[in-house]
């Protein structure tokens, strides 16, 4: 139960709240169950509150200092939470659907069991958390900090990530279907066995990032920043590769049919037995690219760059090899 003088201080608003707080630092502010629906406390020090089970919903909180507040169960839609300090608060199975988190700092915060579905977390801080399995379906996380969490299996189909910082973020199983990481920083993540069906990856860093038999179907990656990349075993069928930068990477046995690859930066890229069946490689840079055993059948390499590419027991049959640089080429046992 809510403790009565609290909430009677409370009520009196932020500044009277705050200057009796400053005075009491030993007083732990208890709220359980009590309804504050639309209540104003724009700036309040509420560290270490209980709010456990109350009702916040449309409550204006916007700079509050929530930092260690305990808010599980607590009816917070509508409520506008920008730029609080929400630090180590606990948020056990609160639903946020209408909640704006923008600006947020969410680090090392208890989201066990919460619905993030509909929330609003552009440019929020939510390093620290482990957000595996959650749902973040339709979620705006745009310019989100979330290097290094642990969102394995999390559903962000359609969510907007653009610009969102998830390097060194542990993705493995994640749902990325039609998500917008355009511009997004992902350097170092791992994205093993990811769906990223359609999802729009233009002008995003993946450099050094893990996509092992990730599923990329028609998914737009043009003037993406692949260097280093693991795409093994990847299905990127009719996927955009148009301009990407993947020097290094790693596509054996990776899924390019119908892919766009045009002036890609292929060199030293390891696309042994990858399926290139029809891909659009016009002008790609695949300077010592190993193309050991594969299918680039009826493939579009004219004025492409495959000098000392690795191309023994490939197929070629019906490709377009007009103006392709192929000296010191390793041709042999190909299949045209």
């Amino acid at each position: 139960m809510a403790n009565h003088q609290h909430l009677k201080r409370l009520k009196k608003g932020t500044q009277a709240w705050n200057a009796w707080f400053s005075r009491c630092p030993e007083v732990q502010p208890n709220f359980s169950g009590a309804d504050l629906q639309g209540v104003d406390l724009r700036g309040a020090d509420l560290s270490g509150a209980n709010f456990y089970r109350a009702n916040l919903s449309d409550a204006n909180l916007c700079g509050a200092n929530l930092c260690g507040a305990n808010l599980g169960g607590v009816v917070i839609s509508g409520a506008d939470l920008r730029q609080t300090n929400l630090c180590t608060a606990i948020f056990c199975g609160v639903r946020f659907k209408g909640t704006n988190l923008s600006g947020a700092d969410l680090y090392g915060a208890n989201l066990d069991g919460a619905d993030l579905r509909g929330a609003l977390l552009d440019g929020a801080n939510l390093r620290g958390i482990n957000l595996g399995g959650a749902n973040l379906s339709e979620v705006g996380l745009r310019g989100a900090n979330l290097n290094k969490v642990n969102l394995s299996a999390a559903d962000f189909m359609r969510a907007d990530l653009r610009g969102a910082l998830l390097r060194e973020a542990v993705l493995d199983w994640a749902n990325l279907s039609q998500a917008n990481l355009s511009g997004a920083e992902l350097c170092g993540a791992d994205l093993m066995r990811a769906t990223l069906n359609a999802a729009d990856l233009r002008g995003a860093d993946l450099s050094e990032a893990n996509l092992y038999g990730a599923l990329l179907w028609k998914a737009s990656l043009g003037r993406a920043r692949l260097r280093g990349i693991n795409l093994m075993k990847a299905d990127l069928r009719g996927a955009d590769l148009s301009e990407v930068q993947m020097g290094g990477g790693y596509l054996s046995q990776a899924d390019l049919s119908r892919a766009n690859l045009r002036g890609a930066d292929l060199s030293r890229t390891d696309l042994s037995q990858a399926d290139l069946s029809q891909a659009d490689l016009y002008v790609a840079n695949l300077l010592e690219a190993d193309l050991r055993g594969a299918n680039l059948c009826e493939s579009d390499l004219r004025g492409a760059n495959l000098h000392k590419a690795k191309l023994r027991g490939a197929n070629l049959r019906g490709a377009d090899l007009r103006g392709a640089l192929l000296y010191q080429t390793d041709l042999s046992e190909i299949d045209i």
